[in-house]
């Protein structure tokens, strides 16, 4: 049996659904509702905004909800702690899940897209060859930017293993997340692929650009 052409969202996608996730963060309350379990301080705020909350269905996040919904994304089991790995989905059924929670079958073995967060200059040394080196066409780093210093000297490092590679393979994305004065979150990021880097954009409050 041929194999069906599996989707593969470019960072571009990405990012649309990035920008969404946040809308949506904004309207439902989630930024609030993060910083009241676990204050603005550290990146414990940033880990329940993306992973912990529930959206809807009990035990999906708002981050899961998007993946599938906009990017027709699945996330295996170890989808937690900023370690996904994704999948492409099969076509969907008339047939309802036994649980409403339950991913679709991936539809392939092959990785199509990692995403995965670096606390600190040694997690992305130890960590970074191996995403590097992990089948996928788009990998996203998150890095909680709650302490600029920190941040600065992983992105430097990133990108001097990044340029460091012969040819890079498929798109990278770094997303660095902040809190605003106002508590919102707003989104620093930039792209790498085989053409270069982009230029560092800041996301300035995404509700403002949805509104």
């Amino acid at each position: 049996m041929e194999k069906q052409t599996t989707y593969i969202p470019t960072a571009a996608d990405f990012m649309d659904m990035w920008r969404h996730l946040n809308y949506l963060a904004h309207m439902h309350g989630i930024v609030q509702s993060a910083l009241s379990h676990h204050g603005n301080k550290g990146s414990d705020w940033m880990h329940y905004y993306l992973f912990r909350n529930n959206y809807e269905t009990v035990g999906q996040s708002l981050l899961e909800y998007c993946l599938l919904q906009m990017l027709d994304v699945a996330a295996t089991d170890q989808f937690s702690d900023f370690d996904l790995t994704g999948y492409a989905l099969e076509p969907s059924t008339d047939e309802p899940e036994e649980d409403g929670t339950v991913v679709r079958q991936a539809l392939m073995e092959e990785d199509i897209f990692h995403l995965q967060s670096f606390y600190s200059l040694q997690e992305v040394k130890t960590k970074l060859p191996r995403l590097i080196k992990a089948q996928g066409k788009l990998k996203v780093l998150v890095l909680p930017a709650y302490d600029l210093d920190k941040m600065s000297k992983c992105l430097r490092y990133i990108e001097e293993t990044l340029f460091a590679q012969e040819e890079l393979q498929g798109e990278y994305i770094v997303l660095l997340g902040r809190l605003t004065p106002h508590n919102e979150v707003s989104w620093g990021y930039r792209l790498y692929d085989k053409e270069g880097a982009s230029d560092l954009l800041m996301m300035q409050e995404l509700v403002e650009e949805n509104d």
